[in-house]
């Protein structure tokens, strides 16, 4: 894939129109060491903004000071000038980054690249990969028309927007059962992600028809019955699932079964 491009190209617009964002410069590399990173302390008199595609491998990207881990398919915004961002090859890599990174300038770009980022930091656009390699073929023409050069954000706005809710749900899922033994919080998961709280609750219920808190404690009383039937004590299941206390595994487990772990356990562990 992306073959076609060039390491590097110069985006050429006829007449373009300076109140929107406008593609500049089209890159295509791969890289295998530290010394690519860029950082916004560092570039300080640089007013473009950059989309960065994953292609294979995987990178690094900063924003607000956090850092990020952006994947194959993956994708993220960034300004290049914001002290607090930045992006490079990541210091534990192990195998090439390949990527391509669209620049773009003009009219209301840093604007509109703050609310995307301020929105989510990593995109996944693996259901859209074709879709993307054509765009940018289109941007690697010898000259783009005004139309074309306008409106390739809003074309790539559109393949997030179409692809988001299930990389949320997704993400959201993975983190969960990875740390469910540690109580995680839905704000915790969501600042992982790269999203706000309210906008994951928003989308986890769109998607789901169900709400992240009910996950979370769905999957914590499918470990704690576990633990149970293994025959831990409550006080050494509160110390290995992070519960305050023994009577918290108590309480916690006869909100949602309507039973105490006693019963439960008298019951010979009867499905819940």
């Amino acid at each position: 894939m992306f073959s076609f491009l060039k390491a590097y190209a110069r985006i050429e617009v006829a007449d373009p129109c300076r109140a929107l964002p406008r593609p500049t410069e089209i890159y295509h590399a791969a890289v295998n060491s530290t010394d690519y990173r860029s950082r916004g302390t560092e570039r300080p008199n640089e007013q473009h903004c950059i989309f960065h595609y994953t292609v294979q491998g995987s990178g690094e990207v900063i924003y607000e000071g956090k850092a990020y881990k952006t994947t194959a398919g993956q994708g993220f915004f960034n300004i290049i000038n914001d002290p607090l961002s930045g992006y490079g090859y990541p210091a534990n890599g192990t195998e090439p980054w390949e990527f391509v990174v669209i620049c773009f300038d003009g009219g209301n770009t840093r604007v509109l690249t703050k609310e995307l980022l301020d929105r989510q930091v990593v995109y996944d656009l693996s259901g859209e990969a074709g879709t993307f390699e054509k765009l940018c073929a289109d941007l690697s023409r010898p000259l783009l028309t005004r139309d074309m050069g306008t409106s390739f954000i809003f074309r790539l706005m559109e393949m997030l927007r179409s692809q988001q809710p299930c990389f949320y749900v997704t993400e959201f899922c993975r983190i969960a059962r990875r740390d469910i033994m540690k109580n995680p919080t839905i704000f915790s998961i969501a600042e992982e992600i790269g999203i706000s709280r309210e906008h994951l609750q928003r989308e986890f219920r769109r998607n789901t028809d169900s709400s992240p808190a009910q996950y979370l404690a769905r999957l914590r009383l499918e470990a704690l019955c576990q633990l149970l039937c293994e025959n831990y004590s409550e006080a050494e299941i509160a110390r290995m699932m992070n519960f305050p206390s023994a009577s918290g595994v108590s309480l916690f487990f006869k909100k949602h079964t309507g039973i105490t772990p006693r019963k439960y356990r008298e019951r010979k562990y009867l499905h819940l």
